[in-house]
């Protein structure tokens, strides 16, 4: 009995163990830096990365300061009638800001002095539309003017499962499988009044950078409730203060030299995710190296290797055949030299 004890610890021992060889050393996912020094997380979900929080800057890219506009009928005269920049934050409580970010009108975005640096940029329709197809969405539902992606559960894979995110009674299946982390944090009318103070754990939304070519007065926005598993797609006011995510493509682009190289190793979100039974996953070298690419399952078993050998500079592609597996979560890990990065995927049967 004792030995067999002895036998249980170490297994555990050697199980916990293996599980920290293979989550300890994911390689941070890149971070983007704001001009005033805010620090934001980011997740690669297809083949573009995207800030997982709101953004929280207060001054454009050269230095000048965004107006901040706390009275209502200021906002009413500068954004909606005046079209000016401007920013807030919800209900002009300060305690939001960590966790909601800023709301910023759509004339901010507009403003040549720019709010997103390096690579990076407000999201336009094509990337949003990238971000619902990764979640599920039908093609045929791209283009709407109004909510979808509920059979999909669309939005529930880009919601955080926080509940100082959203209302603690929602209703609906938040799994945050793509790792976007929507919060909510609602909005600021153009007229300037704030919603309800419940509708901060109620609703979020989220500007576009382009406008709605009905009416220019208008652009895009992506809008999430509580309870609800779609997602709006809607034109609204361009004097609305709303919240702002930043994204950039994943892979280099060319220049007039070619095909830029990566400047460091980088692994991309597999696609499609969930899959059935196969995905392809993508992962980019700064230089010949000889890399492995695994797969594990969530009690850090190794189900599958992918690759093990030497792989020229640029970007890469593997599939990957699940046929033989069950459903599940399933984490697929590159390594080269020292460097190990790990993400998740979804087996969907």
């Amino acid at each position: 009995m004792k030995h067999s004890y002895i036998q249980y610890l170490t297994s555990l021992a050697v199980g916990l163990i293996i599980l920290a060889f293979i989550y300890s050393p994911l390689a941070a996912q890149d971070t983007y830096t704001d001009i005033d020094g805010n620090v934001y997380e980011t997740v690669t979900i297809g083949d573009r990365v995207w800030l997982t929080e709101n953004l929280r800057v207060k001054s454009f890219n050269n230095g000048d300061p965004i107006p901040y506009i706390e009275v209502n009928a200021d906002w009413a005269t500068d954004s909606r009638d005046n079209s000016q920049p401007a920013y807030t934050f919800f209900n002009n409580d300060s305690t939001n800001i960590e966790t909601f970010g800023y709301l910023y009108n759509h004339f901010v975005i507009t403003d040549s002095r720019g709010i997103a640096s390096d690579d990076w940029r407000v999201p336009n329709e094509d990337d949003w539309k990238a971000l619902e197809v990764a979640a599920g969405m039908s093609e045929s539902n791209l283009d709407r003017n109004g909510w979808a992606g509920a059979a999909e559960n669309v939005a529930g894979k880009l919601k955080s499962s926080d509940v100082v995110h959203w209302d603690s009674n929602e209703a609906t299946s938040i799994t945050n499988e793509l790792e976007f982390s929507w919060v909510g944090g609602s909005v600021r009318y153009a007229y300037g009044a704030f919603e309800a103070p419940v509708s901060k754990l109620r609703f979020s939304s989220l500007w576009s950078a382009d406008d709605f070519a009905e009416n220019t007065d208008r652009a895009w926005r992506r809008f999430a409730r509580f309870d609800s598993s779609s997602v709006r797609r809607s034109p609204v006011p361009k004097a609305t203060g709303m919240s702002i995510r930043l994204v950039k493509d994943a892979t280099a682009t060319s220049n007039e030299s070619g095909l830029e190289q990566p400047k460091e190793i980088g692994l991309s979100q597999n696609y499609p995710n969930p899959f059935n039974p196969t995905t392809s996953i993508s992962f980019n070298l700064p230089e010949a190296t000889d890399v492995t690419l695994s797969v594990y399952n969530m009690l850090g078993q190794k189900v599958a290797v992918l690759l093990n050998g030497p792989r020229t500079a640029g970007e890469h592609t593997i599939a990957f055949d699940a046929s033989s597996l069950s459903s599940g979560v399933y984490m697929y890990r590159l390594k080269s030299g020292s460097m190990t990065i790990m993400k998740k995927m979804t087996l969907l049967k």
